[in-house]
């Protein structure tokens, strides 16, 4: 799958926010952020706080590049700030082991990025601790320079080390290229063995970002991706392979609605309050207990979108009851038995990504028999970030030695599909869950799966 990754530095700094957001909504899939000390090259640009800033605006992976020096004092701030990959250069870290490892530790995926100039001998060593690598086509420190044409023999070179990897070690490592990539090289660029590219004037020069915020830019792309069910066709069509399986739990293996409604009415009954319907509990899982509580409580949707907790004796209440009803009404949905076999048999190794905190989680994948099916599980309060952000889906592909770009993630909601994105991994939906009322086949992923037993059938193991 090609990445394009348009780069702030040629956007407008006073229009920052709307510029991602525009070029989001125009095809982008990463943003890439340009980060320069004025030190390791002749220029000033952002640091984290502009990173944090624009964190909310989208849920598409951040894409740092630091050119500064040194190095391992700013990855933290970057992580903590919401970046999902970050690079730097070699020659700006005295320990490039170190810094590699420092970034993945963080929860991020690591690059490492070469200047024109720069050797390609580091990679001898460390393509274990890499996601991506990246060839700066430019001398890096301004935007809008010409793409230096000896680099597509570097490129070629480059992606013929990662095709060896790769067979070696069953991994993917992306090769992101920056610097003078327009419309009229990209092919090339492409042929010559890039998965990712890098623009920034090619792309934030088209006055109709602005103008049609909810359209799709063709400049660099010729075939944006659409929902799965826009024309009927299937997406895949032919096999995925991929070497893990993350999956949603509440919607997506289990139906666990008679379980929260239960706890549900019990709590209002210990607050002398009328009960209420097993559908409208239906429409407002999806975000977590206390999320839960407050729509509950007020009876509209609307109450998760306000910041303040529920009230601490409904909560209590709810989750003194949870605990007892926790398993007792779950029920597979239909295939899921059969999907989990499947993609046993296929060996791929398999992870629970779930909001729902660990103290429920655990018991409830016992008490339905699911437990021994998984080799990671990720509950939403063990991570300081669940879903929609990626962090929970990062950290499990980390623990199972997997490449996210490797990773398939199976869910029934936007937060699935947000996360899944912004993770880089393969997105399947299934259409009978949760999410809040809404229909998933308008999300555009990378198929909508009517069981997991069809998801297996869709798959082989990379």
């Amino acid at each position: 799958m090609h990445v394009i990754a348009p780069s702030i530095l040629s956007a407008s700094f006073a229009r920052l926010g709307e510029e991602v957001v525009n070029v989001i909504a125009a095809g982008a899939d990463w943003i890439h952020f340009d980060v320069m000390d004025n030190h390791y090259v002749p220029n000033l640009t952002v640091g984290p706080l502009v990173c944090e800033a624009i964190r909310p605006l989208t849920q598409a992976p951040i894409d740092v590049h630091l050119m500064v020096r040194p190095v391992d004092r700013i990855v933290p701030d970057f992580a903590r700030a919401g970046a999902n990959i970050i690079s730097f250069h070699p020659e700006a870290s005295e320990h490039v082991d170190r810094t590699l490892a420092l970034i993945r530790e963080n929860g991020c995926q690591a690059g490492l990025v070469f200047n024109p100039a720069t050797p390609l001998a580091h990679l001898d060593h460390v393509m274990d601790r890499l996601d991506l690598i990246l060839l700066m086509s430019v001398n890096p420190g301004f935007g809008g320079q010409t793409f230096i044409p000896s680099t597509l023999a570097k490129i070629a070179a480059v992606r013929a080390r990662i095709d060896a990897y790769e067979r070696e070690r069953g991994r993917r490592i992306r090769l992101e290229v920056d610097g003078g990539v327009k419309v009229d090289n990209i092919a090339e660029i492409a042929r010559a063995g890039a998965d990712t590219f890098v623009a920034g004037s090619a792309v934030y020069g088209l006055g109709s970002l602005r103008r049609r915020p909810g359209g799709r830019s063709q400049s660099l792309r010729q075939r944006p991706r659409r929902p799965a069910h826009a024309t009927g066709e299937s997406m895949m069509p032919s096999p995925l392979a991929v070497r893990a399986v993350l999956i949603d739990l509440d919607g997506t293996l289990l139906d666990t609605v008679l379980d929260l409604h239960a706890a549900a009415n019990a709590m209002l009954h210990d607050l002398d309050r009328p009960g209420i319907a097993v559908e409208a509990i239906r429409s407002y899982v999806g975000r977590g207990i206390p999320n839960l509580v407050k729509r509950v409580l007020a009876g509209s949707m609307a109450a998760a979108e306000d910041a303040t907790p529920p009230p601490a004796e409904a909560l209590a209440s709810f989750k003194r009851h949870y605990s007892v009803e926790n398993g007792r009404h779950a029920a597979l949905f239909p295939g899921v038995g059969e999907g989990l076999d499947a993609l046993r048999a296929l060996g791929l190794p398999l992870g629970v990504i779930t909001n729902k905190a660990e103290a429920f989680t655990l018991p409830l994948l016992q008490r339905t028999g699911l437990y021994p099916y998984f080799d990671v599980i990720v509950s939403g309060d063990v991570l300081p970030r669940p879903k929609p952000d990626p962090m929970p889906l990062l950290w499990a592909s980390g623990r199972l030695a997997v490449s996210p770009v490797d990773v398939l993630m199976i869910g029934d909601s936007v937060h699935d599909f947000h996360a899944g994105r912004a993770a880089g991994c393969h997105v399947f939906l299934v259409p009978y869950g949760y999410n809040e009322g809404r229909d998933v086949r308008e999300l555009a992923c990378d198929g909508i799966v009517s069981t997991l037993a069809e998801a297996a059938r869709r798959l082989v193991h990379a």
